[in-house]
Formats: C-alpha cells, sequence, structure tokens
C-alpha cells in the first residue's frame, strides 16, 4: 500500500508540474519545455549560468580571467560564451580539472551531506522535458548523436557551466561518460556508469514513461574514490508530430535524488536541463545537415 502511494503522490506531483509549458523560438526552431518552476526562456536560464560560470572562472583564475566579463543582460550573452568557449578550450580537460579542485572537494562534500541527511528511502527527482520541433532530426538520430564524440566535443557549448565529458565504452560493453558540471552553484566530478535499459527492479523510482520507446538510465558516482552514487540519471526520447507545430522529438531528462536534496539544487538543474536539450538539438541538427562539428557563435 505505501508503495502504491508513492507512486500515485510522484505521478501526481508530476501531472501537475509537466500542465505548465514555456514556448519559445530559436534559430527559426520551435521549443516547448517544461519542468523548472521558474518557466522562462531558455535564454534566461543561459544568463544565470553564464553569471555563474564566468564568476567562477575569474575568481579560480586571478589575473588570468581579466579579460572575462560576468554578463549582466541577455544582450551581452554572446560575447560571454564566446569568452567562455575560449578560455575552456586554452585551459583543456585536465587544465579545468586542475583549476576547479577546490569547488570539486565542495561538490563531494554537498553530496555526502545530502546523502548523509537523507532517509535511504525517497528519492526525489529533477526534472525537465523540451519538444524540439526540428524535423531533420528524429527521436533515434537525437540519441545517437548525444550519445557519440560529436556530441562530447560540443559539451561545453551546450551549457555555461559544462566543464568537461568524455564517453567511451565501458569493459561490459555498455556506455559511460565522465563529466564535470555545475548546477546553481554545485560543481560535481563524476562518472555516468552502466548507461542502459533502466533498471526499475534496482531503481523502482523511476517513471515508466510507457509512450518512450528511447530510453536509458544509470547511477551517477562521485569520482573522490569512494564509489559512491549520488543521482540516478534517467533520458527518455520519442517522436512527436504536432498539428500546429509539426514533427520533432520530445526529450525527457530527470536526476534522481536522496530525500534531503533541497528545492532549490533540484530547480537549478532543471533550468540547466532545459537550456543543455535546447542547445544540443541545435548543434545535432547542424552536425546532421553538415557532418562538422557545430559550434553555437
Amino acid at each position: 500500500m505505501y508503495a502504491i502511494t508513492l507512486f500515485l503522490a510522484g505521478f501526481l506531483a508530476f501531472a501537475a508540474t509537466a500542465a505548465a509549458n514555456f514556448t519559445e523560438y530559436v534559430d527559426n526552431y520551435t521549443f516547448t519545455h517544461w519542468g523548472p518552476t521558474y518557466e522562462a526562456s531558455k535564454f534566461d536560464y543561459e544568463l544565470t549560468m553564464a553569471q555563474s560560470a564566468v564568476t567562477l572562472l575569474k575568481t579560480r583564475l586571478g589575473a588570468d580571467g581579466y579579460n572575462l566579463t560576468v554578463p549582466q543582460t541577455k544582450d551581452d550573452l554572446p560575447a560571454a560564451l564566446a569568452e567562455l568557449h575560449t578560455t575552456k578550450a586554452n585551459l583543456g580537460p585536465n587544465g579545468l580539472i586542475k583549476l576547479l579542485q577546490p569547488d570539486i572537494a565542495d561538490g563531494n562534500k554537498f553530496w555526502h551531506d545530502v546523502i548523509s541527511n537523507s532517509d535511504g528511502v525517497n528519492w526525489k527527482p529533477t526534472e525537465a522535458q523540451c519538444i524540439c520541433y526540428i524535423p531533420s532530426l528524429s527521436a533515434f538520430s537525437f540519441g545517437s548523436w548525444a550519445t557519440s564524440p560529436d556530441a562530447d566535443a560540443v559539451n561545453d557549448d551546450a551549457n555555461p557551466e559544462h566543464y568537461l565529458k568524455q564517453t567511451s565504452t565501458a569493459p561490459n560493453g555498455l556506455p559511460q561518460s565522465t563529466v564535470l558540471e555545475g548546477w546553481g552553484g554545485v560543481r560535481t566530478y563524476f562518472d555516468i556508469q552502466n548507461f542502459t535499459t533502466p533498471d526499475r527492479v534496482k531503481y523502482p523510482f523511476l517513471r515508466q514513461l510507457p509512450d518512450f520507446p528511447i530510453q536509458a538510465a544509470g547511477p551517477k558516482v562521485l569520482k573522490d574514490g569512494t564509489g559512491t552514487t549520488y543521482g540516478i540519471l534517467h533520458i527518455a526520447v520519442k517522436d512527436v508530430d504536432d498539428a500546429k507545430y509539426g514533427k520533432g522529438f520530445e526529450v525527457y531528462s530527470a536526476v534522481w535524488y536522496e530525500s534531503a536534496i533541497s528545492r532549490d539544487r533540484i530547480e537549478a538543474e532543471s533550468e540547466h536541463m532545459v537550456n543543455e536539450i535546447v542547445n544540443l538539438s541545435l548543434f545535432a541538427s547542424k552536425s546532421v545537415k553538415s557532418g562538422a562539428r557545430p559550434r553555437s557563435f
């Protein structure tokens, strides 16, 4: 009875969240997204994240970060994102990992504190969904591109708070990724392991989503030597054909955390996901059309 009640409560909360949405036009494509409590354009989310990322890098670089300018408005975004791109590229993956060691340590502590203060039973989701009306892409072609080296190559431009993503094949043959990114001030260095068909016996809280034919899930494991799973990632994709906007695909993105996760962290990551999905879908469209690795500027 408890399990049924928990499922219904989670389903109703999800349904209520999904009822509201925001539609916008980016690069001549239509996007409808929902999940964050704060409904806004992906550019509004991106501005906040760019402010966080630029401020962080300026602080860590000291005098070497003088050329970075914290954007104040959405009009400042193109220049700020270009500066971020150049700075991240110059530092490279190893340089970014070294530079952000204090922040990685803070992130590890944050997640261990969440786990130690949780009940171990009631997991909470941070969720976002986005319908991308891009007729040149299907759910399959987007999903294939998103797990390819081409997606890794543009990862740092997909969200201002992205710093590293390296995808490979694990010894068991399943995809795995090493990631360094931030959400609302929490920067985390982790692996995504065993990313495959959702294991709902091991993770019974994952949404069923029967209308999404393409789904994968896997644990997010801290790279602090403890082997700690601090979240469970769940991605699902399906094709859509809307009478008004035409063909496209819908992406469901979620990470489930233990019960002590705060509402503000859930919100920050939900906004992050929307921004990431929109940008990655635009990159995917350019990549599929040109065969090249695109940039956003």
